[in-house]
């Protein structure tokens, strides 16, 4: 339309005033630009898809274009049938939509307009091609309405549609064929889009022929390259008197009206009417177009740059002054990708965050040589503040190095274990032999491997980390680590599937090590197919951190890289070898990092570290409990349970704008949102979270294979009087405090605390929280790629873990998320229920809302609630017993009532008698009858003693039915106690079966009226109608129901009186 014209080109021509029916309108795209082109143009618009007809009925209604617009499609006959919906490629769904056969038409396209470099790029990118068209063309069925054309221009009294466009994706000769021949002479030129299916083509040029049209048939110049023959057909009639002299759509030379432009407030109060307050965007920003990876991804790293640069282009701020600020600017590019830093801006506004800050807090040090850590960023986030701390910390520290490396080990030396390394060592004596002390990953490999060289590349890499080769012994002197007897080999095996090397990959990582004989490191390659393979690794903690696993695959596969290389002659790739595995003389080894701990251990900065950790956990509570249905057990498994949820891309959007607002990391808010979850779950308002710190700030230690990480307590305390935003930057400024002693290791702060212990639970903290940020950190091979594969944990470290994951390389842009809990502790509802109130709480809470404010329950919960408990109906009046029954009665006559064994009081010869509710009425009648002819006093209680059967029931209703109040006297109590009953109720009346009578009457004194049942059970003495008998008044209910008697504090039972209410 735009590109080649084809509208002039092919004698479609308009003027003001025709009339143009657009048949698929789709968001109206078309309408859109012959309206700029052409001025007050009539169109008919037809649009069945109730969603894109809202974004069709939006845009015409933006550009004043007088439209009639229909929710209904155009076909042959009336009908309502089902329709394919692709939500994200809406202009290819349709009546007849195929996806295999639309999957085929978009890589045509996608092959023939794509631009790759290289034979690498073109592999990446058809790889990648099959995922996106999967995604991209994801359907859904929809309902929609049909109706012939012709029915239409008689609806609407049309004498003469100028133009008829049809694009209905493989149902335009339905659409043709629902023209009568009436109304054919009305249309005077017709364009539409044809896919030539069973000859459809030729019907449709005959078709033409026979109305008297001209036409021209074009292949589609996106497609000459696909098997699908898509045309289009451009159809007028010889011209006319008075109609040669028309204007023509010339889209190149729109017109277009200069509208207000777009600013982000408009936006935002027109989503608002849509959309709810999480979903509203932050910001808008306007690019020429988006930035696509080689496989047609959106590049979204390339994208996130992009946006900030031309957000930021427009702005006039003060540049960076002197040479600290000029060059701690270039770091912040560095580290952000962001072309121009200003004065004021701040680091974590323009997207830092926390693995942002380690690596710029690594680069501080190296280039300034101070004493710095990741905690002055969090303290002085902005460019001028952080540099005049760095100006600061040069000038204390003038004349001498301040930031000592890391220094290397005398070789004949024994190496000690490093603090994290005792912990682990400590607990295999206790426990030796559990896979729980283990890292495990795998990588899936797709490609030209060649196993030979691969093995050797993993001999290099195991002979250059002397990590990999130790194992770990005590002696008089000590613990120490010693050369492994046994080093670490590649065990290579072929197995028939995928699903057969996850079997054996679970089974070798369930088992556990010989911690004292080694080896340490076990490492798989399965090929499972042609140029299929899955590299397996399995470590024992005390070797390793999780940063571990893809950093020995990724130092695996720059060493295949080189090996594999033919350009570089063999000293070149000797030198490069070295540096790639640290063997030069300036890179340390774990020994090294392992004997510098055991002397920070001896010095200041450990007394420091410890006085502040003591200090900042002082009386922290032991544990925290959260509500479960099961008990803990004492000696558990430590078996794992995981349950993935997913936190949606708009809900992430909300939250990173909140962080911008408040200027804090995404790290920290989603911290301080499970802190609440915890809080508003257990009610505690005291208590620590774990999280872990990856302890690589020091530029020595960035890429050092060993064991790194420590875990760090963060102490929640939450006061219901402070807003989120207060709670967050309060937690964010004590983690930056808890950063800049982050080295102090965590087994000796449960050492120093000396809490009580307790087997069953972590110590200090029992809940656990991590935020991951992945980027493009798998291993690089030419020829091959590397993917991978997730293992589900077998035991749960923590009661209860959460993992979010943040991943740019996410098509969809989502927070990928896991809860991590103990299966013997909660059951599996438990989690899920929190996991829909996590993602609540991020949807819903606001930054000025007070804690105290926030509801425990989602707001689907809280709907479900209030109709449950009728929150908001009026209040009614309470019923007594008799009106519930009643109610039953009325709507369940035959249901039973009661059942017992051993009845004898309606038939001598049933056994295990049931009594339906009309009969239990109707008998308790009979009894409430006899009551009233016997005229007795109501201010007196009823005595009713007889076996357990549903006489009982019915005696006791007909009491209440009478208006009075009843005692149930169980006859099988002693004869004293049943006497004294009898005599200190002051009964009028007492009601018996046949047996109890027999039993009582020689203790049932004269002047108590006794009624045996059977005789009161006589239907034909019932004369008077219920109504008669049945006390309706609200009074009803403050009068007396039942008397029971209960322990008294002298010996003897003592009476209590109940009313109906």
């Amino acid at each position: 339309m735009f590109k080649e014209q084809s509208y002039t080109r092919y004698g479609v021509s308009l003027n003001k005033g025709d009339t143009v029916f657009d048949v698929g309108s789709n968001i109206g795209m078309f309408t859109l630009s012959a309206h700029l082109a052409i001025p007050d143009l009539n169109f008919f618009n037809f649009e069945p898809n109730p969603d894109v007809h809202n974004v069709l009925k939006n845009n015409l209604t933006g550009y004043d274009v007088k439209a009639k617009i229909f929710d209904y499609g155009i076909s042959d006959i009336e009908k309502d049938t089902e329709f394919t919906y692709y939500p994200r490629f809406t202009i290819l769904s349709g009546l007849y939509a195929d996806q295999n056969e639309e999957k085929k038409l978009v890589g045509s396209y996608v092959r023939k307009n794509r631009k790759v470099n290289n034979k690498a790029e073109l592999e990446e990118a058809e790889a990648g091609l099959g995922e996106v068209l999967d995604y991209n063309l994801t359907s859904k069925t929809i309902s929609v309405r049909l109706r012939p054309i012709s029915d239409v221009i008689r609806e609407e009294n049309i004498h003469c549609i100028d133009l008829l466009k049809i694009n209905v994706e493989k149902a335009e000769l339905d659409v043709l064929l629902g023209i009568d021949d009436e109304h054919w002479p009305l249309i005077k030129q017709i364009s539409l889009e044809v896919h030539d299916i069973d000859g459809r083509l030729d019907k449709i040029k005959s078709l033409f022929t026979h109305y008297g049209f001209h036409y021209k048939v074009i292949e589609d110049w996106f497609l000459e390259d696909s098997a699908q023959l898509n045309y289009y057909i451009f159809a007028t009639r010889e011209r006319q008197k008075n109609y040669n002299k028309r204007g023509t759509l010339d889209f190149n030379n729109i017109a277009v009206k200069k509208y207000m432009p777009l600013e982000t407030e408009m936006i935002q109060d027109y989503l608002k009417q849509y959309l709810p307050d999480y979903m509203i965007p932050y910001k808008v920003i306007s690019v020429n177009n988006y930035p696509l990876a080689s496989n047609g991804k959106i590049n979204t790293k390339l994208l996130k740059s992009l946006v900030l640069n031309e957000d930021r282009s427009n702005q006039t701020a003060a540049e960076p002054e002197g040479s600290v600020e000029i060059g701690l600017a270039s770091l912040w590019t560095k580290c952000l990708r962001i072309d121009s830093i200003y004065r004021d801006d701040d680091f974590f506004k323009l997207g830092g965050e926390s693995l942002l800050a380690a690596k710029l807090s690594s680069l501080i040090i190296k280039k300034w040589n101070i004493r710095f850590s990741v905690a002055h960023i969090f303290e002085h986030s902005k460019l001028r503040y952080l540099a005049d701390f760095i100006l600061k910390q040069i000038s204390l520290n003038e004349g001498k190095v301040s930031y000592q490396n890391i220094p290397v080990r005398q070789k004949d030396s024994k190496v000690p274990l490093s603090p994290a390394q005792e912990r682990f060592y400590l607990l295999e004596e206790m426990e030796p032999g559990l896979s729980i002390y283990s890292i495990s990953g795998a990588f899936k490999i797709k490609g030209d491997l060649d196993q030979d060289i691969f093995e050797q590349s993993l001999d290099i890499l195991i002979k250059n980390n002397e990590i990999l080769t130790q194992c770990y012994q005590r002696d008089s002197e000590g613990i120490w680590s010693v050369e492994s007897s046994e080093y670490p080999k590649l065990l290579k095996a072929d197995l028939p599937s995928l699903d057969q090397v996850h079997k054996k990959l679970k089974s070798h990582f369930s088992l556990g090590f010989d911690i004292h004989n080694g080896p340490l490191a076990k490492f798989y390659l399965y090929k499972y197919g042609d140029n299929k393979f899955v590299l397996g690794v399995h470590l024992h903690h005390i070797i390793a951190d999780g940063y571990m696993v893809s950093l020995l695959a990724k130092k695996i596969g720059d060493i295949y890289s080189l090996l594999s290389s033919t350009g570089n002659d063999k000293k070149s790739k000797t030198d490069e070898l070295k540096d790639l595995n640290g063997i030069d003389h300036e890179k340390i080894s774990y020994a090294d990092y392992a004997c510098y701990m055991q002397s920070y251990k001896n010095g200041v900065s450990f007394k420091k570290d410890k006085e502040y950790w003591l200090k900042y956990l002082s009386g922290i509570p032991y544990h925290l409990d959260l509500p479960n249905n099961k008990n803990r057990p004492h000696y558990g498994t430590g078996k794992a349970g995981v349950y993935h949820f997913k936190i949606p891309e708009q809900t992430k959007l909300f939250v990173e704008n909140n962080c911008r607002e408040s200027g804090v990391t995404p790290f920290n808010y989603l911290l301080a949102l499970y802190a609440l979850l915890l809080h508003r779950v257990s009610q505690s308002k005291d208590f620590c979270v774990g999280i872990p710190y990856a302890n690589r700030d020091h530029d020595q230690l960035k890429d050092l294979s060993g064991l790194l990480v420590n875990t760090l307590p963060v102490r929640i305390q939450v006061s219901d009087k402070t807003t989120l935003r207060e709670f967050i930057r309060s937690l964010q400024n004590n983690n930056s405090k808890n950063l800049f002693h982050g080295a102090f290791p965590f087994e000796k702060v449960v050492e120093y605390l000396n809490h009580p212990r307790d087997i069953q639970r972590h110590g200090i903290f029992q809940h656990f929280f991590a935020y991951q940020e992945f980027s493009s950190t798998l291993p690089k091979i030419q020829g091959a790629k590397f993917e991978e594969i997730e293992f589900l944990p077998e035991h749960a470290k923590f009661d209860l873990s959460l993992v979010i994951e943040n991943n740019d390389d996410n098509e969809k842009r989502e927070w990928i998320s896991h809860f991590e809990y103990g299966a013997e502790i909660f059951d599996l509802e438990y989690i899920q229920s929190w996991a829909d109130m996590f993602v609540y709480y991020l949807q819903e809470l606001r930054l000025d809302q007070n804690i105290a404010d926030i509801h425990f329950l989602t707001r689907d919960h809280r709907e479900y609630w209030s109709k449950v408990n009728r929150i908001g109906q009026p209040y009614e009046l309470p019923k007594n017993v008799l009106e519930r029954i009643e109610t039953i009665v009325e709507e369940n006559p035959e249901s039973i009532a009661v059942t017992d064994m051993s009845s004898e009081i309606f038939s001598q010869s049933k056994k295990n008698m049931s009594i339906n509710y009309r009969d239990l009425w109707n008998s308790s009648q009979c009894v409430q009858h006899s009551l009233v002819k016997s005229k007795l006093d109501q201010t007196r209680p009823i005595g009713i003693c007889m076996g357990r059967h549903h006489g009982s029931i019915v005696s006791l209703l007909g009491v209440l039915r009478w208006g009075g109040h009843f005692l149930l006297i169980d006859k099988e109590n002693p004869l004293d106690r049943l006497e004294y009953l009898i005599e200190d109720s002051q009964l009028s009346t007492l009601i018996v079966d046949n047996n109890t009578y027999t039993q009582l009457k020689s203790i049932i004194p004269s002047e108590i009226i006794c009624h045996r049942l059977e005789d009161l059970i006589d239907r034909d003495t019932i004369k008077m109608r219920e109504d008669e008998f049945l006390d309706r008044s609200t009074s009803f209910l403050e009068k007396k129901s039942y008397l029971i008697y209960t322990s008294g504090s002298t010996g003897k039972p003592k009476a209590s009186i109940n009313t109906h209410l």
